[in-house]
């Protein structure tokens, strides 16, 4: 279970249930491997202690990945129009997209993984929500440079309810 425009590049590396919660976790891919770059809608801020953060600019964000083989576009997120109360809106085509190069080698080549929650299933199918699948409530992205493995961890980590 995964969001419907999203599952065709998803794959599963672990899914856990507990009570009416689901958690999966994968990572995405294109043209079978995963070399991505990736634009974004938001302010990146680095703290402290080396964690990068994508943050909201005007009360958004939103993530795009880029095939670096057959440059494809993959919408991962966007704060407006997905989550459990949102269900696919309609999305503004006419973004500034920001480009995301990793800090150590300035390159656009990285590996992008998912985690999703989903938490109260029952209450989805009470609401007769037709595609539960995209009514996540909870979502962390994490990006490693496929160039020197840098890892930026939940550098967005948005709660989706």
């Amino acid at each position: 279970m995964v969001p419907i425009r999203i599952s065709p590049f998803f794959s599963v590396f672990s899914e856990k249930s507990r009570n009416d919660n689901v958690y999966i976790k994968g990572v995405l891919q294109c043209c079978e491997c995963s070399d991505f770059s990736v634009l974004f809608y938001g302010i990146v801020k680095k703290q402290v202690i080396c964690r990068h953060y994508l943050l909201p600019k005007k009360d958004r964000v939103a993530l795009r990945i880029r095939c670096n083989i057959c440059g494809r576009i993959i919408n991962v997120f966007d704060s407006e129009t997905d989550g459990f109360y949102h269900f696919q809106g309609v999305r503004e085509q006419n973004d500034p997209n920001e480009r995301f190069y990793c800090e150590r080698c300035h390159k656009e080549t990285f590996t992008i993984r998912v985690k999703y929650e989903y938490a109260g299933l029952q209450e989805m199918k009470n609401l007769g929500k037709n595609e539960p699948e995209n009514g996540f409530s909870w979502i962390q992205i994490s990006l490693q440079c496929n160039n020197c493995l840098k890892k930026y961890t939940k550098l967005l980590d948005w709660d989706a309810s």
